[in-house]
């Protein structure tokens, strides 16, 4: 079976990826910290060595205590 971490967030929005961006650097631009990257990461279900697309839409969210 599937089993599923369910993540409630209640201060987030979405971003559309453009050429270069990657978590780490959203992290560090809205959350100023880099080292947030692998919360994003979690919060829009994907693992480390994944590749974002352009165009792709994103939740940014930096407050790890909505979880």
């Amino acid at each position: 079976t599937l089993e599923r971490d369910i993540i409630i967030l209640q201060n987030f929005f979405h971003y559309t990826i453009l050429e270069g961006d990657s978590f780490a650097l959203l992290a560090r631009r809205f959350c100023g910290d880099e080292r947030k990257y692998k919360w994003l990461l979690q919060v829009n279900g994907m693992e480390e060595g994944e590749l974002l697309s352009i165009g792709q839409r994103v939740i940014i969210s930096c407050t790890e205590e909505d979880k």
